[in-house]
């Protein structure tokens, strides 16, 4: 069975909201300190708004004076713990050259805490705020609607994972260059996966990819089929060029690069069902998964997506599970790039990663080790369960060889627990991942 990427239950947490900052780093206010007009309405504006507005994914509006005032020593706690702006990848060059997206520098943090401790209106403010992020020109694909019920087990107690045929209807071959997906119930929406299948391929189950998929769907009168850990049982992907989790937002690849989807082939679209609320129990759910098409691209993307931690259910007699009772506990794997499928003498540019772990994560390091250099490729410390990102690099990016091991190391806190953690697709299971997104070097 190939192992897939599952995802995290969908509701921010209200605690997990903040303010952004401003493309300047130096105050603009002076005598009595930084006000609302002049300061910090241009830096909620730009980093905040965007997310914190009508209609935006932040729970709540950030428009206007009483709006941010009102939160002022929430938005001043969430910013100096790097909590908000949602960007948490070690972005300084220590760990992996990151884009810098919505990251806060220190003096732009530091403008927040002194007007928090003051927070001075200033006079009015009238800035108009900015479009909510969405995906231009993209071909929307509805998956239907379904009620989904958990399939219980000691792997997926509150779950359900629901995969379902879509027929991409392109008359010639196209790249995915951007996504974004649209959860109709993101209370219950975990995460959404969509796998590129070659109908026509032969598996080791003797039959074709879409023999199998035909096969499911008759045994499943209901919309689509149970699919824990990829498209369905025995079915081989082509690659995931769609992986969502809730926070992410709209996703633009890297400048004339995409993943390629022939005309002849399908998408499943596969949707993991949180149902651990007892009131979420009985919602219906159709999810919207938007996705942008070039005809050609420079360099085409593929997909990596190992998790040592899950693979032991495979691989072991008895599992690994992580120790009850303790406020860190860390697991480390490590693999070579030939194990994860890498034929020799091939080179690959790491475009972007995407850590994933559950409710119990704490903190995430990747390393990549060339011969005898080792070096820290990705790194969060402040990992949350509800802001999840493809986070991508710049300039010059990591390099993967055949020959590359890459090793991650994931710390929980499993101070709640009373019985060993087990790894799962379960949202009250654990994972150890990071979606590695890569491009042969040219």
């Amino acid at each position: 069975m190939k192992l897939r990427f599952l995802v995290v239950p969908a509701l921010a947490l209200l605690g997990s909201v903040g303010a952004g900052c401003s493309s300047s780093d130096s105050p603009g206010a002076t005598g009595t300190g930084p006000t609302y007009a002049t300061d910090i309405a241009p830096l909620v504006n730009e980093k905040c708004t965007k997310c914190h507005q009508a209609g935006g994914i932040g729970p709540f509006a950030l428009t206007n004076y009483q709006d941010v005032s009102s939160r002022a020593a929430l938005i001043a706690t969430m910013t100096r713990m790097r909590a908000m702006p949602p960007y948490l990848i070690t972005h300084d060059g220590s760990c992996g050259n990151f884009e810098d997206g919505d990251a806060l520098s220190d003096a732009q943090i530091q403008l927040i805490q002194t007007w928090a401790q003051a927070p001075l209106e200033g006079g009015t403010s009238n800035l108009t705020p900015p479009a909510i992020p969405t995906l231009a020109q993209g071909t929307d694909i509805k998956t239907p609607m379904v009620t989904p019920v958990a399939q219980g087990g000691m792997l997926a107690q509150f779950d359900d994972y629901r995969c379902f045929p879509i027929d991409t209807a392109l008359s010639s071959d196209k790249f995915v260059t951007g996504y974004d997906v649209i959860p109709g119930r993101p209370e219950i929406v975990h995460h959404v996966v969509a796998y590129v299948i070659d109908p026509t391929k032969m598996t080791k189950m003797g039959k074709t990819n879409g023999q199998l998929m035909q096969d499911l769907e008759a045994a499943n009168p209901d919309a689509g089929w149970s699919c824990f850990g990829g498209a369905g049982e025995g079915i081989e992907e082509e690659s995931s060029p769609v992986v969502w989790a809730p926070g992410q937002g709209v996703v633009n690849y890297p400048d004339k690069m995409g993943a390629r989807v022939r005309a002849t082939d399908k998408l499943v679209v596969q949707i993991h069902y949180n149902l651990a609320d007892p009131k979420n129990q009985g919602l219906s759910d159709s999810t919207t998964v938007r996705v942008r098409y070039a005809d050609q691209v420079e360099r085409p993307l593929l997909f990596i997506l190992p998790d040592g931690l899950l693979e032991t259910l495979f691989t072991k007699k008895d599992p690994d599970t992580l120790r009850p009772g303790m406020p860190k506990v860390s697991y480390t794997w490590q693999k070579s790039m030939k194990e994860a499928g890498l034929p020799d003498g091939t080179t690959l540019d790491l475009v972007s990663v995407t850590p994933h772990m559950h409710q119990r994560g704490k903190s995430s390091e990747l390393r990549i080790m060339n011969g005898t250099q080792n070096d820290c490729a990705a790194r969060i410390d402040n990992w949350n369960f509800h802001w999840q990102k493809a986070y991508f690099y710049k300039g010059t990016r990591p390099t993967l060889t055949s020959d590359s091991q890459i090793q991650l190391t994931c710390d929980y806190d499993t101070s709640a627990d009373h019985d060993p953690v087990y790894p799962g697709w379960g949202t009250r299971n654990e994972m150890c991942l990071d979606v590695l997104v890569v491009a042969p070097r040219m």
